[in-house]
């Protein structure tokens, strides 16, 4: 008996980990409407001559700097929280 109640708890506590674990992985992953926001900007900025950081990071961070306030707010928000603008 003392086999049987140790086994069933091993399960339920592997199988509340994994739905931690399952939970955890799901508020990783970006929201789409996150990811094409983030594409909105990277394409405003390189309309502004900033490039891409890919490119030129060093660059991009300058010019970054520099048209910053031109950006709409949810772009100023974006870049501040990749960049630390």
């Amino acid at each position: 008996m003392k086999h049987i109640l140790m086994s069933l708890a091993l399960v339920f506590s592997v199988s509340a980990f994994a739905d931690i674990d399952e939970g955890s992985a799901v508020n990783i992953q970006p929201k789409a409407e996150r990811v094409e926001a983030s594409r909105t900007c990277f394409n405003e900025l390189q309309k502004l001559g900033c490039g891409h950081p890919k490119d030129d990071a060093d660059h991009f961070r300058t010019c970054m700097s520099e048209v910053y306030t031109s950006l709409d707010s949810g772009c100023q928000t974006i870049m501040k929280r990749l960049y630390g603008k």
